[in-house]
C-alpha cells in the first residue's frame, strides 16, 4: 500500500511539474464565417459546428496552428514551421500573404500530416483585419474566410 501511495505522488508530482513549465499563449483567433473543401462550400456545417482557427505559441517560442470545431469537440493541431519555399509578401499597404508549412494530427482519426499553408492577411482603414487561409494536401484543399482577433506577427516565426 505504502508503494501506491508514493508511486501516485511521484506521479502527480511529476504531472505538476510539467504542466508548469509549458505555457500556451493564444496569439490570435480566426473566425470562419465561410469555407470551401475542394471548391465545394462547407460554410453552413463550419457555422454550425462553431469553427474556428488559432495561432498559439508554447513557452514563447515555436509557433502552432489549430482547427478547432467546437461542436463535436475535434481538431487538427501541430506545429507551423519555416520550408524553403515560405516567404512573407507584402502585396500593398492593407494585404500581407504569408507561405509556410504545417505539421499536424487530427484528433478524430488520428491521422497526421504536412499541409502548404497560404494565408492573405488584410487591414481595412480601420484597422479590423480579415484573412484567407488556403490549407493545401495532397488529397484536399480547404479555404478559410473570416476576421481575425488578436494581434500578432508572424514575421517573428517564419525566420
Amino acid at each position: 500500500m505504502r508503494k501506491i501511495i508514493t508511486f501516485s505522488i511521484l506521479i502527480i508530482s511529476f504531472q505538476y511539474a510539467f504542466s508548469q513549465n509549458h505555457t500556451q499563449e493564444t496569439l490570435a483567433k480566426l473566425h470562419i464565417i465561410e469555407g470551401l473543401k475542394n471548391g465545394e462550400s462547407i460554410t453552413k456545417l463550419l457555422l454550425e459546428q462553431n469553427a474556428y482557427l488559432v495561432f498559439y505559441t508554447i513557452n514563447d517560442k515555436d509557433l502552432y496552428l489549430a482547427n478547432f470545431w467546437t461542436k463535436n469537440g475535434s481538431q487538427s493541431a501541430g506545429k507551423v514551421y519555416k520550408s524553403d519555399k515560405s516567404e512573407v509578401i507584402k502585396l500593398d499597404t492593407s494585404n500581407k500573404l504569408y507561405t509556410f508549412n504545417w505539421s499536424y494530427m487530427n484528433s478524430y482519426d488520428s491521422k497526421s500530416g504536412t499541409a502548404r499553408i497560404e494565408l492573405i492577411e488584410t487591414t481595412n482603414k480601420y484597422n479590423i483585419k480579415t484573412y484567407q487561409l488556403k490549407i493545401i494536401t495532397n488529397n484536399k484543399e480547404l479555404i478559410y474566410k473570416g476576421y481575425i482577433i488578436g494581434d500578432f506577427d508572424l514575421n517573428l516565426y517564419l525566420k
